[in-house]
């Protein structure tokens, strides 16, 4: 037989036996049969074997917002073989490297960036920076750190101070205060608004009316889940100056294209004591958690099963518990990811508490002498943030690890790795699923801080 006129089909009665072959095997093993023989990677790409295997291993990849991330690190603008398969092997590569320890250092330069500028915000997608005014700093510039580039710069006569800013799901939402003018501003004491751009391109999606005292307070934390803008109005800083009927709740927009500005749903105030506010808090589109009495109390509201009267809605507490040790330490940082809690303690522990069971699952060790500053959850890992005041420490630890319900110890201290400050201490840290973003700054100095960004995405291992 002629070697051109040889295929699959003269090999095997049933291509469909092959199919079933290839299906178990993993990614690596379709890439060396690939290699193997021409028939084989003919049939492969005939048969559509690469994306049927990524779906077969990642069924709701595309409508997961947890991977949105991923998909605008690249542009996989190709057929469907090479698409899924470098879509497969970039997520295999992405594993390893988040279990060994490797990925590619990028030094964010603030010294050449911000020569008139201050910095201002910053989270994994993005850097804001504000010009220099003592009275009034207003929204200068936006840059990208996945590209490491400046994506826009405001005209200097646009006047918006920022106070709250978050971006995900491809928007950036920004709290802050525009300069109105005497005559408009002198009807209200404050007067703020919430803008919503999208990324990376930065063009204004839509703005919401001024919002004035009674609605917000200049305190309130903004964060955007896809198009539903959520607004936490704290009190906490207000101290004398709040009213009797003053309390932390949470205001809800959404974004509809045929709506002129932001559309506000509802505020859902929180079940909480006359004129007790947190202290701290986090929250996400269904959930709320809050620390208060001297930061030694937990508390977790349900903000999706929120109970609505003629006036106004209210969000039930579902769980709360003392975390301190009797007062023993105090709650340093916390971070809802229903079902489970992390409550960060000055003793150097991260607890996680099911507040379905109302049980504690772990408690994550690190230095005695170390304060929890904060903790951040990926698909697969947990991170944290630990410093004992000269010495900040970021740890990385296995979510399937440290959740399993295989592990029999309540205490787990051994994370995949850790790494520490390269210019100073870290002081912050941002991260999603391809890669970690620290803020870092010098102790006892006045240079600027640094910003480094860890690319486990990009990174390309050493071949031998």
């Amino acid at each position: 037989m002629e070697r051109d006129k040889i295929s699959l089909h003269n090999l095997f009665v049933e291509e469909d036996i092959v199919l079933r072959i290839i299906f178990e095997v993993d990614f690596l093993t379709i890439q060396n049969l690939e290699r193997s023989s021409v028939t084989l990677w003919n049939f492969i790409k005939s048969s559509n074997v690469w994306r049927r295997k990524f779906h077969q291993e990642f069924p709701d990849f595309f409508i997961n917002s947890q991977n949105k991330e991923i998909l605008t690190r690249e542009q996989f603008n190709w057929d469907d073989h090479f698409k899924f398969k470098r879509l497969s092997l970039k997520i295999l590569s992405l594993h390893q490297n988040w279990e060994s320890k490797t990925y590619l250092k990028k030094n964010f330069d603030l010294c050449s960036k911000l020569e008139e500028e201050n910095f201002r915000y910053l989270d994994q997608n993005v850097l804001l920076t504000e010009t220099c005014d003592n009275f009034f700093p207003t929204l200068r510039s936006v840059h990208d750190l996945n590209r490491f580039s400046l994506v826009h710069k405001f005209d200097p006569k646009s006047k918006f101070r920022v106070a709250s800013a978050d971006s995900r799901d491809g928007f950036l939402a920004v709290f802050g205060e525009p300069k109105l003018s005497s005559e408009a501003a002198s009807h209200h004491d404050c007067s703020y608004m919430i803008k919503v751009f999208s990324l990376p391109k930065f063009e204004l999606v839509k703005q919401s009316v001024l919002l004035h005292e009674g609605d917000i307070s200049p305190w309130s934390c903004v964060k955007i889940f896809e198009k539903t803008v959520l607004l936490f109005v704290s009190h906490k800083e207000g101290k004398e100056f709040n009213l009797q009927d003053d309390n932390d709740a949470v205001q809800v927009f959404t974004i509809l294209d045929d709506a002129k500005y932001l559309v506000h749903k509802k505020k859902i105030n929180l079940e909480l004591p006359a004129k007790k506010y947190l202290s701290m808090w986090d929250f996400d589109a269904d959930y709320l958690v809050g620390c208060r009495k001297r930061d030694t109390f937990a508390e977790v509201w349900n903000l999706k099963d929120s109970v609505s009267s003629e006036e106004t809605s209210k969000a039930p507490l579902i769980w709360s518990s003392d975390v301190s040790y009797r007062s023993l330490y105090k709650c340093t940082c916390i971070l809802i990811n229903y079902p489970d809690v992390f409550i960060g303690l000055s003793n150097g522990r991260c607890d996680i508490y099911d507040i379905q069971f109302n049980v504690k699952r772990r408690s994550l060790l690190h230095q005695s002498s170390s304060v929890v500053l904060k903790a951040l959850t990926t698909n697969l890992h947990i991170l944290t943030l630990s410093s004992n005041g000269t010495d900040g420490r970021l740890y990385v630890w296995s979510k399937e690890d440290v959740l399993g319900l295989g592990r029999p110890e309540v205490s787990f201290s051994e994370p995949l790795w850790t790494v520490r400050g390269t210019r100073g201490v870290i002081l912050d840290m941002f991260v999603d699923s391809t890669k970690i973003v620290t803020f870092e700054r010098r102790v006892s100095s006045n240079d600027p801080p640094s910003v480094f960004l860890y690319d486990f995405w990009h990174c390309k291992k050493k071949t031998g």
